[in-house]
C-alpha cells in the first residue's frame, strides 16, 4: 500500500511537535513549572479553567469551541472541575435556557497561582531566545495553528492516516 512520504524536515517537525505536546503534559515538567507544588489538574482541566477564568464565564458551546474539542469532552472537563469546587454552572439572567460556566473563588485562586508559575517558567524558556527569534516563532506557530484549524474545518479524508504507534512515521 503506497503511503505519504514526508521530507526529513517534516518528519523532524512532527517529532518535535509530539515532544512539545508530551513534554507539557509530562509529570516531571509539571513539577518544574509549578515548583513541586501539588497541582490537582491535568492539562485539559487547566486549559478549561484558564478559559473560564479569563472569559469570566462562558457557555458550554463556546468552551468546547475554544478548547477545540467536542461538547461531550468539554462537559466531562467541566464536571471534573465542578466536582472539585473550581467552577459552577449558572443560568443566564437574560435567558434562563443558557447555562454559563463560571469559576468559583477557589477556582480563581488556583488559576492565579498556576498562571503565576507558568509565567515564571515561560519567562525562563523565552529568555533563552532573541526577540527576533520569538517573533519568528510566533508567526510560524500562528500559521501552523491556522492551518490546523483550516484542515479541521474541511470535510473529507483525515489528514493524519498513521496511528502513531511505536516505529511509526510522525
Amino acid at each position: 500500500m503506497p503511503g505519504i512520504t514526508l521530507s526529513e524536515a517534516e518528519i523532524a517537525i512532527a517529532s518535535l511537535l509530539r515532544d512539545v505536546r508530551r513534554g507539557t503534559a509530562n509529570l516531571r515538567m509539571r513539577q518544574v513549572i509549578f515548583r513541586d507544588e501539588i497541582v490537582p489538574l491535568d492539562q485539559g482541566q487547566m486549559d478549561t479553567l484558564d478559559l473560564v477564568v479569563l472569559d469570566e464565564g462562558c457557555r458550554m458551546a463556546e468552551l468546547a469551541e475554544a478548547l477545540r474539542v467536542d461538547a461531550s469532552t468539554a462537559t466531562r472537563a467541566v464536571q471534573r472541575l465542578e466536582r472539585d469546587g473550581l467552577v459552577e454552572r449558572t443560568r443566564c439572567h437574560e435567558d434562563g435556557r443558557v447555562v454559563r460556566v463560571v469559576a468559583t473563588a477557589r477556582g480563581r485562586e488556583l488559576h492565579d497561582a498556576m498562571a503565576e508559575s507558568r509565567r515564571r517558567f515561560l519567562r525562563e524558556v523565552f529568555g533563552r531566545f532573541e526577540p527576533a527569534e520569538l517573533e519568528t516563532l510566533q508567526e510560524l506557530l500562528d500559521r501552523l495553528v491556522a492551518t490546523f484549524d483550516e484542515l479541521a474545518g474541511e470535510e473529507g479524508d483525515p489528514v493524519l492516516v498513521d496511528g502513531g504507534g511505536p516505529g511509526s512515521q510522525p
